[in-house]
């Protein structure tokens, strides 16, 4: 879908778990999220680079893009790949552009035809050759020194002069992995040094900004202490930075009053490179800290044109940012080596975290391309935008009523016949309740309340909610939320949250709420997972109602900062998401979950 409008931010856009532009899976993908503590790996030794390998002229002076040619009906996950003549396209397309050093995400065979297409043909291309890691039991290590040992047969055979690099694992360290590739850094550093002993190229890691400053969400070390093994292993650094998503959306420039209308969605780009240079310094600053000097490579970046990024994602956006991006990295000297943009083709197969291309799956150009100088004199279909740099679109914040405080002892968030007790669904005389569901309402919905089915002890006679789950690989997620009027409910500390479901969803569910307001960078997860076999709080998920009654302590005891928030305290005398449902786990299950009569009771 096309934005032609300026949007208001939601509250999916503050609160969702974001994935990244990223290829998530390769030609092997084991892994169930789970990191034991042994492995064969451990015993694969990490060693520190004392001589750096010096990246190629050819690496820091070509432009850089990232690509997946995956095409309709093709995916790696099925394992049907592109073919010769339509990685030939896709290559001449990007040659013509200047787009000539490549990044591959792993050692498939869509990997292996790119490098045959530019070999055969004499194409003036170069890559960077990705490894996929994943995972680390014992089967998961033997698949991994398997692609590591691909990598170097490719590496240094025929293609030795077109692999100018290689990059062990996407996106692997990064704490927020639940996606079942997660690997522990030390595992990754072994890898490293495994397949550095093997080879002549300069060897990276590419991972999220935030494993390499080795500073979590909370600013401590957190997770990633031993991933100085890997700084250590390593002859550079290849960080990926997403303003799109990781941006604290209150420090955006664009949300100042005396910023004019016309200059807002400017300035808010010009805010997301300061934050990716941000990242940047946050990575440089502690390798220096750490006594050492490599170089650092953005290894993605990128604006989505539609899809995840609800609200600020748009064609004249992702032109902006690739325009910005590169004034920074050519007048700044002390700014990253290169930037791989991701990406060079959107990939259907991505679902929600589609739509990153410089061009749609049909090969057309995006504003991204007929609006550049030089590429718009190229001959290339366009995608029949009729955009201008005017389109560009920005958020504007919303404007909230202050925060009401409930003295009444049950505050209800939904239910026709709850008549006892302050009503939140309505603020003042407008309405405030509205339903989300994480990845931009991806993930779950329903077109419309359904009438109640009679049964007393459950769903009231009037409405119902029937949540329909659409799981991605990791799960889904829908959030009832006050979207004008946030909600003091300090009064209910020793009360519970309460509600009617009916289900026959099979597995763990995820219940709770969230306190704080993501614009203010102090929002909590609030969520507590719940057993149908084995709880006190009623749960059962046998197709009959029954009421759940979770107690607000329950919920407070196991709170943590939601994803990109960092500030404050667990709040309730501020909560905007009063309820929230889903399931994390990676259940494909869909089976419609229905619920009603949510409210939180002081006792």
């Amino acid at each position: 879908m096309k934005l032609h409008k300026k949007l208001i931010i939601s509250f999916t856009f503050l609160f969702t778990l974001l994935f990244t532009g990223c290829d998530f899976l390769g030609e092997n993908v084991p892994g169930n999220g789970t990191i034991p503590t042994t492995s064969i790996v451990d015993a694969l030794p990490s060693e520190t680079v004392t001589t750096l390998r010096a990246l190629p002229d050819d690496f820091t002076t070509r432009k850089a893009i990232s690509y997946s040619g995956y095409r309709e009906g093709q995916s790696p996950d099925t394992k049907i790949y592109p073919t010769t003549d339509q990685i030939l396209e896709d290559l001449q397309m990007l040659e013509s552009m200047g787009l000539t050093l490549i990044r591959l995400y792993d050692t498939s065979t869509h990997a292996e035809r790119v490098l045959e297409v530019i070999k055969t043909n004499n194409l003036d291309m170069k890559v960077m050759l990705g490894v996929w890691i994943a995972g680390a039991t014992e089967a998961e290590d033997l698949i991994n020194i398997e692609n590591l040992d691909k990598a170097v047969t490719l590496a240094n055979g025929e293609y030795s002069d077109t692999v100018l690099a290689i990059s062990v694992g996407n996106e692997c360290m990064v704490d927020w992995n639940t996606f079942g590739h997660a690997v522990p850094a030390a595992h990754v550093a072994g890898y490293a040094t495994y397949i550095r002993s093997k080879v002549t190229q300069p060897i990276t890691v590419d991972d999220n900004w935030e494993p390499w400053s080795m500073k979590d969400e909370s600013n401590t070390v957190g997770p990633y202490a031993d991933v100085e093994l890997v700084i250590k292993a390593v002859d550079f650094l290849a960080i990926h930075t997403y303003p799109i998503f990781d941006a604290e959306h209150g420090l955006w420039d664009h949300v100042l009053e005396d910023t004019p209308e016309a200059e807002r969605a400017d300035a808010m780009m010009n805010a997301a490179i300061d934050y990716a240079e941000k990242n940047y310094d946050a990575v440089k600053n502690n390798i220096v800290s750490l006594g050492f000097d490599k170089p650092i490579v953005i290894g993605e970046s990128g604006w989505q044109d539609s899809g995840d990024a609800e609200n600020i994602g748009h064609q004249v956006n992702q032109a902006m940012y690739y325009e910005k991006m590169n004034q920074w990295l050519e007048t700044d000297i002390d700014s990253p080596v290169t930037c791989f943009f991701f990406e060079a083709f959107d990939e259907p197969w991505k679902s929600s975290d589609d739509h990153w291309g410089f061009f749609n799956v049909n090969r057309e150009a995006k504003y991204i391309v007929s609006s550049n100088a030089t590429w718009s004199t190229l001959e290339f279909t366009t995608d029949a935008n009729s955009y201008t740099d005017s389109d560009a679109v920005y958020v504007i914040p919303v404007d909230l009523d202050p925060i009401y405080t409930v003295t009444d002892s049950i505050f209800i968030v939904m239910g026709e016949d709850l008549s006892v007790g302050y009503n939140g669904q309505l603020a003042g005389e407008e309405n405030n309740l509205q339903w989300e569901s994480w990845e931009n309402n991806s993930t779950a919905g329903f077109d419309d309340y359904l009438a109640g089915d009679g049964q007393e002890t459950g769903g009231d006679n009037d409405f119902i909610a029937p949540i329909q789950p659409t799981p991605e690989s990791w799960g889904w997620g829908m959030m009832a939320l006050m979207k004008k009027q946030g909600m003091d409910l300090s009064a209910f500390s020793n009360g519970h949250l309460t509600f009617s479901i009916k289900t026959t969803y099979s597995g763990n569910i995820e219940i709770g709420c969230q306190t704080g307001y993501g614009a203010d960078g102090d929002s909590w997860d609030l969520i507590k997972t719940v057993d149908p076999t084995n709880n006190s709080y009623g749960y059962l998920n046998d197709g009959q109602w029954h009421e759940v009654s979770i107690p607000i302590s329950d919920l407070v005891a196991i709170g943590s900062h939601s994803f990109g928030n960092t500030g404050g305290t667990i709040n309730l005398g501020k909560v905007y998401i009063p309820f929230v449902i889903g399931d994390r786990d990676g259940n494909p299950d869909t089976a419609v979950v229905n619920v009603d009569k949510i409210r939180w009771t002081q006792n």
